[in-house]
Formats: C-alpha cells, sequence, structure tokens
C-alpha cells in the first residue's frame, strides 16, 4: 500500500495511492482520508495503475465524497479508474448517476461514459 501526499495550495491536496486497497490493510487509508477531512477543502484521490481494490475500498471514498459534501468540501478521483470501476461493475456498485447528496454531479462512483 502506497500513499503520498502532496499540498496543491493551503486548502488543496493530492494523495496518489497505489498497491492493494483492501479490508486486511484499509485501516491506515481511512485513517489519512479522516485526517484530511479536517485540515484540507479539495482532495484529489489519484490512482495509480494496477492497484487492486474490494469492497472496502468503495464503501469509503462513497463516505469520503458524502462528508466531504457534507461540509462544504470536495473529493474526486484521477488517474488509472478501470481498476475501480472493473470491481464496482462485479460488485453492482458502479453508480449511473449521483445519489440524493450529489447534488454537485460530481459523484466519485458515477462511471463517465457509462
Amino acid at each position: 500500500m502506497k500513499m503520498q501526499l502532496e499540498k496543491i495550495s493551503d486548502k488543496d491536496a493530492k494523495l496518489t495511492i497505489g498497491g492493494n486497497y483492501t479490508v486486511e490493510n484499509i485501516k491506515e487509508f481511512h485513517k489519512k482520508i479522516t485526517d484530511l477531512l479536517n485540515e484540507i477543502d479539495t482532495l484529489v484521490l489519484y490512482i495509480e495503475k494496477g492497484s487492486t481494490f474490494d469492497l472496502t475500498f468503495v464503501q469509503i471514498i462513497c463516505a469520503t465524497h458524502r462528508e466531504f459534501t457534507l461540509t462544504g468540501k470536495k473529493v474526486c478521483l484521477q488517474g488509472d479508474l478501470s481498476e475501480l470501476f472493473i470491481k464496482t461493475d462485479e460488485i453492482g456498485y458502479t453508480r449511473h448517476k449521483g445519489c440524493s447528496l450529489d447534488k454537485n454531479h460530481d459523484c466519485v462512483l458515477v462511471k463517465k461514459g457509462a
């Protein structure tokens, strides 16, 4: 599991992640996201090629989007999203539109072009 934080500005950051993000080791990622919620206004989660995920990761990024949105902050996903959407397709978690909280139409689980 790799996590590298890059400050874009005082209140904006990019967290590059790579490796295995599954239930066995997700606690560190969850703590990092929770800490960042209190520190920044905009978070870019950049996913490196070859990363692997399970339902736990998907649930955490969904909850992250919800918490950032409810506090007037933003989170988005960038990078190689193909493995993430392969996993969300497999588990039936891929969104075609956001949930009721997605007023800005920026749900991180909406598969673009789906």
